[in-house]
């Protein structure tokens, strides 16, 4: 049974999507813990699925091509992605997110302390692009050991992190009404 269903949006980034779905493929996942990413593309223009095609090793790999439309948007791709998600656990990142590879463990950590949670993250803005033989090297991997709470400031400020918990919610609050 999959319990995470990794959900990400996309609008003409190939690139850093294919990075951030090859991070996926070295998650450290506890035995019997199954995961899928959800890429949903909201109308590229770019040739987005015959990048990521076969990117896949740990996981099942979903793809949805929305048409571009006046009402393309993440929110929208993400509620698309909530739909085909077989997972008991949603998980939103962006395509340019590269995720540590200790992040399925840390979410198991927090959700046995209670399954009636919202977990938010900060993302970390890297410096330089990052090549696919960094990812498949783990070398990124490595260098997120480095990230800790007393260095975090430098990157993401408390006024940030509470706006993009209201977001957050804003978000799902407005999913919910709109789906009555």
């Amino acid at each position: 049974m999959i319990k995470y269903s990794f959900i990400i949006p996309t609008y003409n980034n190939a690139k850093l999507l294919k990075n951030s779905l090859e991070a996926l493929n070295y998650l450290s996942v506890p035995e019997g813990i199954e995961y899928e990413a959800i890429v949903v593309d909201d109308g590229s223009e770019c040739d987005t699925y015959s990048v990521i095609s076969g990117i896949n090793k740990k996981y099942e790999l979903h793809y949805i091509y929305l048409e571009r439309c006046e009402n393309s948007s993440r929110a929208r791709a993400r509620n698309k992605g909530i739909e085909k998600a077989k997972g008991q656990i949603v998980v939103f990142i962006d395509a340019d997110i590269i995720v540590n590879k200790d992040y399925i463990m840390e979410l198991e950590r927090a959700y046995r302390f209670d399954d009636d949670i919202i977990v938010v993250g900060t993302r970390k803005l890297l410096q330089n692009d990052v090549d696919i033989e960094d990812i498949t090297s783990a070398e990124i991997a490595s260098n997120w050991d480095n990230l800790t709470p007393a260095n975090l400031a430098e990157y993401v400020t408390q006024e940030e992190m509470e706006d993009y918990v209201a977001t957050v919610i804003a978000t799902i609050t407005n999913a919910d009404q709109e789906s009555y």
